[in-house]
């Protein structure tokens, strides 16, 4: 682990964040832990050959990054997952988290729920695409206006 990452890793475990905010953090220093992982791959790669089968932790120093992160900030990976995931969805909805206005179970509650609905209402307007053409012209626009207004009123 680099300087840089021991150094977070300590002013982290010094505030008392939540673990929501912990996670926040883990996913900034995510791309250090991404680029160690590659490296890893490749040693690996060069060592053991490319059709080695998959043992996963058999090996030391064997994992994917965000286990590693998660065990340097003391966070569980799914959290380190999660974050990842509202960071790449919803940026706004990771600041608040970070900032510690919301947690970060809530928000993944929220987004899954928005994604489920997005899901059903796709393909809800896709059947009504295929079965007529009629039903596709009147209700086609009203399930995507009523799509969107639900997936802004569960991000709230």
């Amino acid at each position: 682990m680099s300087k840089w990452l021991q150094s977070k890793s300590a002013a982290q475990q010094r505030r008392h964040l939540t673990p929501s905010q912990t996670a926040c953090v883990a996913v900034e220093a995510l791309a250090f832990y991404e680029k160690e992982a590659k490296e890893r791959l490749k040693e690996a790669g060069e060592k053991f050959g490319k059709g080695m089968a998959k043992m996963p932790y058999a090996i030391e120093g064997i994992g994917k990054a965000r286990d590693f992160a998660a065990k340097d900030f003391k966070v569980s990976a799914r959290y380190i997952q999660d974050a990842k995931m509202i960071k790449q969805e919803t940026p706004n909805a990771f600041k608040e988290i970070k900032a510690g206005k919301k947690k970060l179970t809530f928000v993944t509650k929220q987004l899954k729920k928005t994604n489920e609905a997005n899901y059903f209402f796709a393909g809800v307007s896709n059947s009504f695409k295929i079965s007529s053409g009629c039903l596709t012209v009147v209700l086609y626009p009203i399930l995507l206006i009523f799509s969107n207004i639900i997936s802004s009123l569960v991000i709230k």
